[in-house]
Formats: structure tokens, sequence, C-alpha cells
């Protein structure tokens, strides 16, 4: 959804109503309020991924309006006539979901993040709120160049304390992800009010508060001690639970509990890409077994943000990707000349893989006898090419056929297994990028000939993630 408008945050175009969790559903007189989580909120989102743009979303329920959503001044009530959780966007999503340039605004839980889990970036986004305004259940979820206001609401007659981020990452549900990250933000806390950066998690289960605060500058009203409640976490609390890192607080850096150290910031919190793809499977942080891509996004949308150049995987660790072709691959029994599903006809275009799900090439040169067939049988003269960088080990496993297989330049007559080390092993090269060549050369063609390449194994250690 993208709004049309030029204005920052998105200002210009509103979309808006008075929504919150309150009433009982069976009563006549409280038919305004659409009772429980998934129906209190202005937009409400359930599916795949999500992309918002340009736009606000506001929530205008407030804490004195009377039955039907109208502002009553009369009312003394704290609560009103709801409990006053009031989203003004709820994520109810296991995919992406991405805000730039964007409003988010209400009173209490004004943006509600992935109770089916998933991941969320938003840059560049303007969110206020007085009562746990950002919280939710997300793998991950980065708030980078945001505008965090810590609201006044002058319709409370007491307690005017605000927590920003009130995490709840499922306990025993590893690997877990980044959780809630404020990443190079700042933080404004409005005249009145007092602010604490995150929350204890709550509910039987024991949730952990997965929460950090990054390269982000506080104004006013920062509690001395920014975190609320008790500290739920796993074995390192620099890993699960709250941690913080050059925050300042009107200037000077807090002095706060759970500050990660300088190595373990500039590994785990060096950029939006690093952030949001790297996760903790119980005893160290890795690759997470789902990249989202969102410098490409970003691109892709023609957005304005800062390079990032961060990895998903760190200098000296390993990344292994395996393939193994089955005979009952459909997808693979294919004949000459065709434009295979998710790969490339090499004999007409010499366009480098882009967001192909299997790591490979299938070629046929045309002439009459070059088949590539299920479970990746190749006779003819046929290939597949197999990308890598100079930091890799590939590893081939095949089946002998009629005539010499030949990896990287070098001859296979035998059934068995080929390692290549690919920082000096012959590469083939197109659009940049480095592939590993096997073909097989010199045999008739015959369906007796055929070669079986039966897996694939791709080692790469210091990776560009």
């Amino acid at each position: 959804m993208s709004g049309q408008g030029s204005a920052e945050y998105g200002t210009d175009v509103e979309i808006q109503w008075c929504n919150q969790d309150g009433g009982d559903p069976t009563k006549v007189t409280n038919t305004l309020w659409n009772y429980g989580s998934r129906g209190r909120n202005v937009f409400y989102y359930c599916g795949g991924n999500l992309v918002l743009e340009n736009l606000s979303i506001i929530n205008t329920a407030t804490r004195k309006s009377n039955e039907y959503g109208e502002y009553d001044s009369t009312v003394t009530s704290d609560n009103a006539n709801g409990n006053n959780q009031a989203e003004a966007l709820l994520f109810d999503s296991t995919g992406n979901c991405a805000a730039y340039n964007c409003n988010f605004k209400s009173k209490q839980d004004t943006i509600y993040l992935s109770p089916s889990g998933g991941k969320a970036w938003f840059y560049g986004c303007k969110i206020a709120g007085d009562i746990d305004f950002i919280w939710g259940l997300s793998d991950v979820a980065l708030f980078e160049r945001c505008n965090i206001i810590s609201a006044y609401d002058s319709d409370k007659s007491s307690n005017h304390i605000t927590d920003i981020v009130a995490s709840r990452l499922a306990t025993g549900s590893a690997p877990y992800g980044k959780g809630f990250v404020l990443y190079n933000s700042t933080v404004t806390t409005e005249s009145g009010q007092t602010t604490y950066l995150a929350r204890s998690p709550w509910g039987s289960s024991g949730n952990i508060s997965q929460v950090a605060i990054i390269d982000t500058a506080v104004t006013g009203g920062l509690e001395s001690n920014p975190w609320y409640g008790s500290h739920v976490a796993g074995d390192d609390e620099t890993v699960l639970g709250w941690k913080w890192y050059g925050v300042t607080s009107d200037g000077s850096e807090i002095s706060a509990a759970h500050k990660l150290s300088q190595a373990q910031y500039e590994a785990e919190f060096a950029g939006r890409n690093n952030i949001i793809n790297r996760t903790y499977d119980g005893s160290a942080f890795s690759k997470a077994a789902s990249i989202w891509d969102v410098n490409a996004l970003a691109q892709t949308m023609g957005w304005n943000v800062v390079t990032d150049n961060s990895k998903a995987t760190l200098d000296g660790e390993s990344e292994i990707t395996s393939i193994i072709w089955k005979t009952s691959d459909a997808a693979l029994s294919q004949t000459k000349n065709q434009t295979f599903y998710m790969y490339t006809d090499l004999s007409t275009t010499t366009t480098a893989p882009t967001g192909a799900a299997l790591y490979y090439y299938l070629y046929c040169d045309g002439s009459a006898n070059d088949y590539i067939q299920n479970s990746l049988e190749l006779y003819g003269t046929a290939a597949i090419y197999v990308p890598v960088t100079t930091s890799s080990t590939a590893t081939i496993t095949f089946t002998k056929g009629a005539g010499t297989l030949t990896i990287a330049g070098t001859d296979y007559t035998a059934s068995g297994s080929a390692t290549v080390d690919c920082s000096s092993a012959t590469l083939v090269t197109l659009n940049g990028i480095n592939y590993v060549e096997v073909r097989v050369k010199g045999t008739a063609g015959g369906t007796s000939d055929k070669w079986y390449i039966t897996n694939v194994t791709v080692v790469t250690t210091g990776s560009s993630g």
C-alpha cells in the first residue's frame, strides 16, 4: 500500500478510525468496539507479506470516549468503556512486514507484530504511543532510523509512564531471532511523561523479553533503570533478553544492566542484514534458515536508505548448502533446448541466476543427443553450473556413465565424488558470479551412457552473506 503524497512520515495520506478492545460482545450497547486482539485495530493484515509506504495509520481511540466512540469529557475512568488496547496496525502473519516513511499513532499497543512469528522492518517511520506501543511476538522486528514518541496522554488521571517495547518471544522455540530492535533511532519523551525502554514479558509460559536498543538517542524522561519488571532470559543475558549499546539519554550514555560488549555489538548488530538474518540456536549465532533480502526490497521500491554492508554469515563462519536430486523429481524431467523451471538454458543466455530455489543451471548445446532428465541424469555434452565464491569448497557426488565427467577442469571416468577447492580451481564466470562447471564429454548420447549427479554440497567460509 503506497500513499501518493510527499510529506515526511506520510502525514498527508491518513487512514484513521476510532477502535479499541472493550465492552461485552453479547450486549447491544457496546457494538462499536470490535472485541479481541484481532478486532480492535485500525489496520489488520493476515496473510503473506505486507509493504507499506508514505502513509499514516492512526487509531483515534481515547480514554474519555463513551460506548459509541465519541469523546466525552465527563468520563472519569482511565479505562473509559474499553481496556484501551487500540492498535493502529496489527501484522498477523508468518511472512514479512516492511514500512517506509510511515506514521503510526495510538495510545496503547500502537503496533502489534506477528502473533504468528514473522519478520518486520520499519525504516524512517514515526511511531507514537504511551503503553507497550511496540509489541508482539516477531522473530525479529527492526526499527531503523525511526522517530519514537513516548506520548503524554492528558486524558489519563495518573500513571504517565511509557513502556516502549513489550516483547513476548516464546521460550523453548530455538532458533531465536533478534526480537525487537531499535537501531540508529531517536526516542522523544513528551513533557510530564516517564519512559522505560522495555518491560518484562508476561503470561504463564515464561516468555523472553527479546529486545535490543542500539545506537539510539533518548531525549527527556528516561528512567535511570530503563528496564521495567523482572528480566526473563536465557543462559546469556546479552543473547536472550534485554540488551543495549550506544544508548544516550539527553546526550550522555546511559548506565544500565545488560550492555553488549563492543565485540558482540560489531558481530551481531552491525546492520540491517545482520540483525534480520541471524539467529541464536541455543549455543551460538549463525545465519538464519530463512533469509529476507531487505536491501533488495529497498532497491526495488526505490527507497532512500543508508548503505548496508553487514553480513548474515560472518567472516570465519562456515555456511553449508546441500542439494540432493531425487529420481522422483519431475521438475527435472526435461529435454534439450528448453528453459527449465528455475534454471536457464545457457546456450541462449548467460544471465546469472537470481532468486533460484536450487543453486544450479542446466545446459544443452542443441545437438540431438543432449538430454538432462530427472535425478540430474546427464548425457550427451550436458552440464550443470554450481555457483560458488572463491572461499567455497564444493563436493559433487556422481555415478559413472560413458565417456568422461569433467569437473572444474579435472576428468573423472569412474563413480565417486570430487571436492573442489574454489580458491584455486578452474571456475567459469558469468556476470560476475563464479561457477563450478560439471560437464559430460565424449559420449555417444545413449540412455545407457548417463551420468547421475546425486549430491552437491557447497561449504563457504567467510561468506559475504
